[in-house]
């Protein structure tokens, strides 16, 4: 009988530049101090560089205030749905939710429904 465990899964998600660099940091933290955990997410660069396997990316969207978020709603829910489908797809263990509170209430909302553990 072949009992493989899969490796930790973390998800981290971040909604524009700034959070990409913070994700990007906490990455690279995070492979240091578990070399073996899976790293996926939502974001851009600065997370694929530590090491993220970025499956969509969201620092081409950035908004500053609701005026910005309700122009770009259309845009925002498409890439939310998209993260859903890669969150469901990876099965994470936990997700980071990292800056940008317009985008990311909504996801700890929903994460919390699934109840997959979040952190913000």
């Amino acid at each position: 009988m072949n009992c493989k465990r899969r490796p930790r899964t973390i998800c981290l998600v971040a909604g524009d530049v700034s959070g990409d660099q913070n994700a990007g940091r906490l990455a690279a933290a995070l492979r240091q101090l578990a070399p073996d955990v899976r790293l996926v997410g939502a974001g851009g660069a600065a997370m694929r560089e530590a090491g993220v396997e970025v499956g969509v990316e969201t620092t081409d969207l950035s908004a500053v205030g609701v005026l910005d978020s309700v122009r770009m709603l259309r845009q925002l829910v498409a890439r939310f749905r998209s993260a859903q489908r890669a969150i469901n797809a990876a099965e994470p263990d936990l997700v980071v939710l990292v800056d940008s509170e317009t985008v990311n209430l909504p996801a700890a909302i929903w994460l919390h429904r699934k109840r997959i553990p979040v952190v913000f």
